[in-house]
């Protein structure tokens, strides 16, 4: 499943060719995506869209994501929960690309260091944006001391399994 982008201009329409969007454009060959494909649709500018079709978005799952002309969120449409949307049906279809692995990988690297750093710079240890997940523990068990040994434990569990 990939996003749909529409672009849209004066006359630019959306409708339902069950079991596809109908992307309309003046002065151009009408477009068909099917439903199964698309995972959310992003519209910037001017797209009309009939009521028909945006039902068949929300009916499966698909969330619409409309843009003005500066690019900023004027509105969004939430579809009813579906397994597309799940967390599992999300990993699939990232894990289904070449470099999926590696841009998981990536992305769970950058989230242990935004999560570390965050829990550093709350618990006002210095030097919070250096920090790594090793690192914090060590400081933790120094802070702590023995006193504090359950705590010291919760946070092993939460920063290093």
């Amino acid at each position: 499943m990939l996003p749909l982008y529409i672009d849209g201009v004066t006359g630019c329409r959306v409708v339902l060719d069950d079991p596809a969007l109908r992307v309309l454009i003046p002065d151009k060959a009408d477009r068909l995506f099917p439903l199964s494909r698309i995972s959310r649709v992003i519209c910037n500018g001017k797209v009309e869209w009939t009521m028909s079709a945006l039902l068949a978005c929300a009916d499966t799952g698909i969330q619409l994501l409309f843009l003005d002309d500066k690019g900023e969120v004027r509105a969004r449409w939430h579809g009813s929960n579906s397994d597309r949307q799940s967390l599992t049906q999300r990993m699939v279809d990232l894990l289904a690309y070449i470099d999926g692995r590696e841009s998981y990988g990536n992305w769970y690297m950058a989230m242990e260091k935004l999560a570390v750093r965050s829990f550093a710079r709350r618990i006002g240890l210095p030097n919070w944006r250096e920090c790594s997940v090793s690192e914090m523990y060590q400081k933790l068990k120094s802070q702590l001391g023995k006193e504090n040994n359950q705590k010291l434990l919760i946070f092993r569990y939460i920063l290093l399994d």
